[in-house]
């Protein structure tokens, strides 16, 4: 696709004429029609994708329902959010951690456009189950609920922020942009010390990253410095 995407677009035609149940091949065929500025082939594709039967993964409904927010629709995308995470939780079984971890950027991405479209409660929820549907702490999960939380403006929501934070750098420690994104909230709000600590918490894994990426291309394991213990964050 890079560079060629007409050619990209012809060799998927020809792909998916001899693999049409193949959700993957037809999506990405859909979204390459999208990004070619042709949304009428995007949506007759993912209506192809979608009509197969056992019902497509997760990702397909999640590049769907992307397609009709794009496009501004904002309550076809909804109804496709609501069909797509209810065919993932009837073949959801438990102890299933990879159909899991599956359907939670799904739910996740619904979250997302409640929350681009005014509908906070709704957003609130669904980062709230797409949280409990991870089958581990999810670091990305936690720094979305957090950004959320912190553009509410509601009542207790800087502390909510604060919480997602604190799981977010607990479960990815050596992550310098949640640091550095928490540092921002504190600085919001007033709170120098705890926005210079996390802000240098920040400049230091991302410099202990840096080494240790370098060490990793080292020839010699002798060169390498010992990993750093994982900073742990904490609220008091």
């Amino acid at each position: 696709r890079r560079g060629r995407p007409l050619s990209a677009r012809r060799l998927y035609e020809r792909a998916c004429r001899h693999h049409p149940k193949d959700a993957r091949l037809l999506s990405e065929w859909a979204r390459l029609a999208a990004e070619l500025g042709d949304p009428a082939q995007a949506r007759a594709i993912f209506s192809r994708v979608l009509a197969l039967r056992p019902a497509p993964p997760a990702y397909a409904w999640r590049a769907a329902a992307a397609l009709q927010v794009r496009e501004g629709n904002i309550s076809e995308a909804r109804e496709l959010f609501v069909r797509g995470v209810s065919h993932q939780l009837r073949r959801l079984r438990p102890g299933d951690n990879a159909a899991a971890e599956a359907v939670v950027p799904l739910v996740h991405a619904w979250a997302v456009c409640e929350w681009k479209h005014g509908a906070a409660a709704d957003a609130r929820a669904l980062f709230r189950r797409a949280e409990l549907l991870a089958p581990s702490p999810c670091a990305w999960v936690f720094l979305w609920r957090a950004r959320f939380e912190a553009s509410c403006g509601e009542a207790g929501s800087h502390h909510l922020a604060r919480h997602y934070y604190a799981r977010a750098v607990n479960a990815a420690p050596f992550d310098p942009m949640i640091w550095r994104l928490w540092a921002e909230l504190e600085a919001a709000h007033g709170d120098a010390p705890r926005a210079a600590l996390y802000s240098k918490r920040s400049q230091e894994v991302e410099t202990l990253s840096a080494l240790r990426e370098r060490s990793d291309a080292s020839p010699s394991p002798s060169l390498r410095p010992p990993s750093p213990a994982a900073p742990r964050a904490t609220l008091s």
